[in-house]
């Protein structure tokens, strides 16, 4: 696309298009599939700052905090299941519409994520999200910013740059990953001396400050180096090639050392293990398993790092250890018939909850295990998912009258589940993602006593010679346990601080099903 025809995009959602251009825009969406797509990106950013702007006005006005999380204040994916061409020609004849006492802005990019981030006063994005033309400073933690043409950028602190438009960042310290789209073809990140101008790929740049010298690291695609404020190409650097531009020579760099260039999905652990740090000390916890040692997933221990455990560490018998939310957090996979994790919850309890992150391969049978224990004795708990992505949970001896929503697993994707059991009230409630798949009402009164149990599967009954198979087919990497009844507020903020990117949507789990009995 040319930058004339950016530009009508650009000027078409910013309400500024003239109305001898309307029938210039609508052939640029019906002839080029990139402009559709180009159109999508833009589009989503502009809805994303629509809804942020509403929550934002209806709330009381606060002065800023940093540091913050603005992933728990962008509403993402909005418009990328909207024809673009329909949405187009509904709005051709709308009127530009600006809030009284309120200028037009150029948002170019948003802060989709961050671990730890803390911005310099008067060098930070608007409302902690929103990113215009100016100068920028990273003091604290890493940020993924998001530019209206697709381009994401990723950086460590300390890092200093310019935002001068959605295809130009000039950088004065730090170290910046970039990734592009075609949507973002000819992205440039600025440098002293020196420019890195994308041709579709994904690269690091590194500048230390005070210094007249930069580091490029390509690490897909190809890059062109150029002289400042010209389109003089100096050289070409393809996937693999690292190069130091110093006192106006390019030579040889070494290769980037691992963690140098963060990545978007690092940046979701990162900010895991803060929250897990504190998170070993909540109300009522007496058992989490982060998975997280090394050490003691080597010697096969599932290790319980509650502050307050009353749960035993368990065994691994048969999963494997293979990646979790994010490529550096661990998980067990469960794909084979007797593959599980021993454990015990001692005593006898009137209020007990327990949630687990999980992301099954496949339902192909009637119940799949989450945590069962190894009987079904008086007391034992059982809590699967059915066929159909549904999850419940059951107390031996207990009958229940079950309610069933329309909140289910979907294989291939990570959710949160939890179980919520409380004798006081009678309940027992199972949520995904926050939203309740099933709430059941205890009709009669009896113990709460799961004792030895299994994660992933259950203990086959040798006596029941068809005993069926309930062995999960899918991965967890996170299980707590609480000794109390956990609040739908909780489980819910429990969703937000786990989820695995800043992308990730609740909403995607919801099935056409919806039933009582």
């Amino acid at each position: 696309m040319s930058k004339d025809e950016l530009q009508l995009l650009d000027d078409y959602l910013d309400g500024r298009l003239a109305e001898s251009d309307f029938d210039r825009v609508e052939r640029l969406l019906d002839e080029s599939s990139e402009a559709r797509a180009r159109l999508r990106l833009l589009s989503t950013v502009e809805e994303g700052l629509a809804d942020y702007s509403v929550e934002f006005e209806e709330s009381v006005a606060e002065p800023a905090v940093v540091p913050f999380r603005a992933r728990n204040l962008i509403p993402w994916a909005i418009a990328a299941a909207a024809c673009v061409l329909l949405v187009f020609q509904q709005f051709r004849n709308r009127e530009p519409v600006s809030r009284a006492g309120e200028e037009n802005t150029n948002i170019i990019a948003l802060v989709v994520d961050e671990a730890g981030a803390r911005f310099a006063e008067g060098k930070s994005p608007d409302d902690e999200v929103r990113c215009e033309a100016g100068e920028y400073r990273l003091e604290e933690g890493v940020v993924h910013l998001r530019f209206s043409n697709g381009t994401d950028l990723v950086m460590n602190s300390p890092a200093e740059f310019t935002i001068r438009d959605s295809f130009r960042v000039d950088l004065v310290e730090g170290n910046v990953r970039a990734i592009v789209p075609p949507t973002g073809h000819g992205f440039t990140i600025g440098s002293p001396g020196i420019d890195y101008e994308d041709i579709g790929t994904e690269f690091g740049v590194s500048v230390s400050r005070g210094s007249q010298g930069s580091e490029l690291h390509v690490f897909d695609g190809q890059v062109n180096l150029k002289k400042p404020k010209s389109s003089d190409l100096i050289r070409e650097a393809t996937v693999g090639d690292s190069l130091k531009f110093v006192e106006g020579e390019i030579s040889e760099a070494s290769p980037a050392v691992e963690g140098e260039f963060p990545t978007p999905g690092a940046i979701g652990y990162l900010r895991w293990k803060q929250w897990q740090a504190e998170f070993a000390d909540a109300q009522g916890l007496i058992g989490f398993f982060g998975m997280d040692d090394g050490e003691k997933r080597r010697a096969g221990v599932f290790d319980n790092t509650a502050s307050n455990a009353l749960v035993s560490d368990g065994e691994v018998m048969g999963a494997r250890w293979v990646t979790g939310r994010w490529p550096e957090k661990r998980a067990l996979l469960f794909d084979r018939d007797l593959d599980a994790v021993e454990f015990e919850i001692p005593g006898e309890f009137y209020e007990l909850s327990m949630a687990v992150w999980i992301n099954v391969d496949r339902l192909d049978r009637e119940l799949s295990a989450i945590v069962d224990s190894n009987e079904w004795e008086l007391g034992d708990v059982h809590w699967q998912i059915s066929r159909t992505g549904f999850s419940r949970g059951g107390i031996n001896e207990i009958p229940l009258e079950q309610t069933v929503f329309n909140e289910a697993v979907i294989p291939g994707k990570w959710c949160h589940v939890a179980l919520v059991i409380s004798k006081p009230e009678r309940t027992m409630a199972v949520y995904i993602n926050g939203k309740p798949s099933t709430v059941s009402l205890m009709k009669e009164d009896g113990p709460i006593t799961p004792g030895m149990c299994r994660l992933g599967n259950w203990l086959r009954d040798p006596e029941w010679p068809h005993a069926p198979v309930r062995g999960l087919r899918g991965r967890i990497d996170e299980l707590a346990i609480w000794d109390r009844a956990l609040s739908l507020e909780e489980i819910s903020q429990l969703v937000k601080d786990g989820q695995p990117t800043a992308l990730w949507s609740a909403d995607s789990f919801t099935t056409s099903a919806n039933f009582r009995h």
